[in-house]
């Protein structure tokens, strides 16, 4: 009844994989079956330790799926950009209308937001920092976002190309979208949520002075990790 993990080759006896789908063209899902497969108990890990594995391994795919979206979104305001310099209308590149620009640069500085964050979340995990986990969380809902943000720029920019299969757009729109879905698994949120709600409770809670007052100011008052 207690957790264990157990590490399966998939062209096992006893296992069978589904047919790939997904909206991610380069990373397709399948559902894994596994019935009558006999394990070797040394291939299985029990115990306390099992939870902080699984934790470690989500909080590496979480940093993953970051730099891919940070990564991809990169690329597609890139190949924006290419397009905008080239292609032309009214006699001249659709790059130098204000419109055009403005959306490319608002989605620009939103994947910048991500690139920063991610940096810190990877040097924090490296180091062992107090928060890197959190700060891993917290990267990967705002590169998801920041991803889906680029992605629509790129259709807009593209115009009717945008669209279609000639430009493969449509690639890194599928891969931004099932990023955003992974992303807004409820165990993320809630691990963010609960970092988060540490921080307040720090906060609200100062170090006393060396008089035995409270060092807070009396006029703010902490709410949910904002001040009122």
């Amino acid at each position: 009844g207690e957790p264990a993990l157990a590490l399966v080759a998939l062209d096992r006896a006893g296992v069978t994989v589904g047919p790939p789908s997904g909206a991610d063209l380069r990373a397709p899902v399948a559902d894994v079956t596994v019935d009558g497969l006999a394990l070797d108990p040394q291939a299985v890990r029990t115990g306390a330790d099992v939870l902080d594995h699984e934790n470690r391994a989500a909080v590496a795919h979480s940093l993953f799926l970051d730099a891919d979206a940070v990564g991809g979104a990169s690329e597609v305001i890139a190949r924006t950009v290419r397009y905008c310099r080239e292609r032309s209308q009214f006699g001249r590149p659709i790059g130098s209308f204000q419109a055009i620009r403005h959306r490319i640069a608002d989605a620009s500085a939103k994947v910048e937001g991500a690139r920063s964050l991610l940096h810190r979340s990877a040097w924090g995990l490296a180091a062992g920092t107090a928060g890197a986990e959190a700060d891993v969380v917290a990267g990967r809902l705002w590169s998801a976002a920041a991803y889906v943000s680029a992605v629509q720029a790129a259709v807009q920019c593209h115009g009717g190309m945008g669209f279609t299969w000639e430009q493969g757009v449509h690639v890194f729109y599928r891969a931004a979208l099932a990023g955003r879905a992974r992303s807004a698994e409820a165990r993320s949120r809630a691990a963010l949520a609960a970092h988060l709600r540490s921080l307040s409770a720090d906060a609200a809670s100062p170090d006393p002075t060396p008089d035995g007052s409270s060092s807070a100011d009396p006029e703010l008052t902490l709410v949910q990790g904002g001040v009122r």
